[in-house]
C-alpha cells in the first residue's frame, strides 16, 4: 500500500496575533504613564516657580516698606500674613547686629507659603546703617 501525504496549502496570515497586540498595548500604556508623569512634574515645577515669583514680589514690597519704616523710626511688626486672591504668605522679620560692625544691622525677611502638603520659604536680607545717636 502506498500512502500519500497531501499537502494542504494555507494562505499566509495577514494580521497580528493576540500576543502581539497585548505586548503592543502594554508598551503603549507604559509610554503613556511616563509621558503623564513628565507632564505632571512640569506642571508642578511651573506652579512652584510662579509661587516663588509671587513670594519674591511680595518680599520686595515688604522690604521697601520696612526700609521706609526703619528710616522714619516707626515701629514695625515682627510677623504677619498677607492674602491675595490666590495665595497666602506668612512673613516674619528678624533684626540682629552685625558682628564687628556696631553701626550696622542685619534685617532678614522670611516669607512662607504652602503648596500642596509642603511648606516653602524664602529669606531676603538687607544691611542698614543704624542712626548715629548724639551724646
Amino acid at each position: 500500500m502506498k500512502t500519500t501525504v497531501s499537502q494542504v496549502s494555507h494562505a499566509p496570515f495577514s494580521g497580528f496575533t493576540l500576543l502581539e497586540i497585548l505586548v503592543s498595548i502594554a508598551i503603549l500604556a507604559s509610554a503613556v504613564v511616563v509621558i503623564m508623569q513628565a507632564l505632571a512634574r512640569g506642571a508642578y515645577a511651573l506652579s512652584l516657580g510662579s509661587n516663588q515669583m509671587r513670594a519674591y514680589t511680595f518680599a520686595s514690597s515688604k522690604m521697601a516698606d520696612l526700609e521706609v519704616a526703619l528710616s522714619q523710626g516707626a515701629a514695625i511688626d515682627k510677623e504677619g500674613s498677607a492674602r491675595s486672591s490666590r495665595d497666602q504668605f506668612r512673613w516674619r522679620v528678624a533684626m540682629s547686629p552685625v558682628e564687628d560692625e556696631p553701626q550696622l544691622q542685619l534685617v532678614t525677611l522670611t516669607v512662607e507659603w504652602n503648596q500642596g502638603p509642603r511648606v516653602y520659604e524664602s529669606s531676603y536680607s538687607l544691611m542698614r546703617r543704624l542712626p548715629v545717636v548724639a551724646p
